[in-house]
């Protein structure tokens, strides 16, 4: 359904929903990413885009 599939894309999807404010499509990026996402990614896009629980289970993994 989606066409983003890396990292990336939906990192650039991320910026455009906090840009203009759709929280309903951060919380949809969040949970398509989350299983992509190194740990290292979470820790810089939890920092960059407020995703605390990232930050949190990156940490601690």
């Amino acid at each position: 359904m989606y066409t983003a599939t890396t990292v990336d894309e939906w990192t650039a999807i991320l910026h455009i929903t906090v840009r203009w404010g759709f929280g309903s499509i951060r919380t949809l990026f969040i949970k398509h990413l989350a299983p992509i996402a190194t740990e290292i990614d979470k820790i810089v896009l939890g920092r960059q885009y407020g995703i605390d629980q990232w930050i949190h289970e990156a940490f601690i993994a």
